[in-house]
């Protein structure tokens, strides 16, 4: 059995589309790798500010001299409560290709410890919570750019 191809407009088009096919998958992995980054930092920063916490409360007092109010710490693997807010600012992504790099920027050095925990305290993984909730989601922004770059 043989296929006969003649050109014309239409398969012009679907060769041209095929030709630009290991481009078009290369940009949707990293459209949806903005999507994941993108996506894994609003969860994380969402989860320290409205996720409930379980952990101790500390009574109202003042800290640096300002008055604050009763203060619930966050408890054991629980995304790390709001005090300073240097925490939830810090968190980012950066994005190189395929590759997304998710963490705490340098400057809230005691972000590792609130992750990995210390001996006195067990770890509050707001990181790794984060990833955990988007894990499933990462083909989804994939499949979705890939749809949309083929559409192009």
């Amino acid at each position: 059995m043989n296929v006969t191809v003649r050109a014309n407009a239409e398969t012009k088009r679907v060769l041209l589309g095929v030709g630009k096919l290991p481009y078009k998958s290369r940009r949707a992995i990293e459209l949806g790798m903005k999507e994941l980054g993108s996506n894994l930092v609003k969860t994380a920063q969402d989860s320290v500010i409205n996720e409930p916490k379980y952990g101790r409360w500390y009574p109202s007092g003042s800290v640096n001299k300002l008055p604050r109010d009763n203060h619930r710490a966050s408890a054991p693997k629980q995304t790390p409560a709001l005090v300073s807010g240097d925490y939830q600012r810090g968190i980012h992504y950066l994005q190189r290709g395929n590759e997304v790099d998710f963490g705490v920027l340098a400057n809230v050095p005691y972000a590792r410890y609130l992750e990995n925990g210390r001996a006195r305290m067990r770890p509050r993984p707001g990181l790794r919570n984060s990833i955990n909730a988007n894990a499933r989601n990462f083909t989804t922004y994939v499949q979705i750019a890939l749809e949309k770059q083929l559409q192009q």
